[in-house]
């Protein structure tokens, strides 16, 4: 009385009933089979029907509906498995939300001492007025003193660098120029024509 019964989902009835199917298909044409190949041609034996052709039983229909009947098996039991095959649990790594400091005022007091804080972030080479304004104006967090531990406080989220310029792309170097010599050995202008 204890089993908990889960739901069963769409995949899983349409396998069960692809099952179904397959083994019902071996054993109805191994039915047919018997029926058509050993039991007409032995109840024709027996009323003493003259056609020939119902009086041989033929064992190779017989064969041939049962390696059907044991192949549908194989194979259904091969689906069976692979339907009801457990769920793996997969694992969710939770992300680590912060709120920055100059977001709002309740997240810039922590609990936590302030060498618990997140590292700052490396101070860009050129910072514009408006970031070192805003800078400024905000406020330090500063520790406050709880008799209950609570909840953690967010961590405060380092404030973004500001825009830097990227540094220019350097120059192609052009190709050496093309020097020729004469049969001496000495250079010779490819300007200069001969005379």
């Amino acid at each position: 009385m204890n089993q908990v019964v889960q739901p069963v989902s769409s995949g899983r009835w349409v396998g069960r009933v692809v099952v179904g199917v397959l083994v019902g298909e071996g054993i109805w044409g191994l039915i047919v089979s018997l029926t058509r190949d050993l039991i007409m041609p032995l109840l024709a034996r027996q009323t003493g029907e003259v056609s020939q052709s119902s009086q041989n039983i033929n064992i190779p229909g017989i064969f041939t509906a049962v390696i059907g009947l044991c192949l549908a098996g194989l194979v259904a039991v091969i689906l069976n498995f692979w339907v009801n095959r457990p769920v793996r649990a997969t694992t969710v790594k939770a992300a680590r939300v912060s709120v920055s400091a100059a977001g709002s005022s309740s997240a810039s007091r922590s609990i936590a001492p302030p060498a618990a804080q997140a590292p700052a972030a490396p101070a860009p080479a050129a910072v514009t007025p408006s970031a070192a304004s805003a800078a400024q104006q905000a406020p330090t967090p500063a520790p406050v003193a709880a008799s209950k531990p609570t909840a953690p406080p967010p961590a405060p989220v380092p404030a973004k660098p500001a825009a830097v310029a990227p540094p220019p792309k350097p120059a192609k170097p052009k190709p050496p120029k093309e020097i020729q010599y004469n049969i001496v050995g000495e250079p010779i202008s490819p300007m200069e024509e001969d005379e």
